[in-house]
């Protein structure tokens, strides 16, 4: 399975509540607390990037016009 990169949002003050509020805004994420800074982040996986969709299947006209040599 493919994901996508890892990505951070800082947040607030450490508190008990980081890791719901930090799940609620990024499902599958793990908050962390710096205990130097008491500040808290948020680390999550972006969405892998999206193929953009293939054009749609038509008919293919090939024109040719041939020339016999003499």
């Amino acid at each position: 399975m493919v994901k996508g990169d890892l990505r951070f949002e800082d947040f607030n003050g450490c508190d008990p509540q980081c890791q719901t509020r930090c799940e609620t805004k990024h499902p599958g994420g793990q908050a962390s607390c710096d205990a130097t800074t008491s500040l808290s982040k948020c680390f999550y996986q972006c969405a892998p990037p999206t193929v953009p969709p293939s054009p749609p299947k038509g008919e293919t006209c090939n024109v040719g016009i041939s020339r016999m040599r003499s």
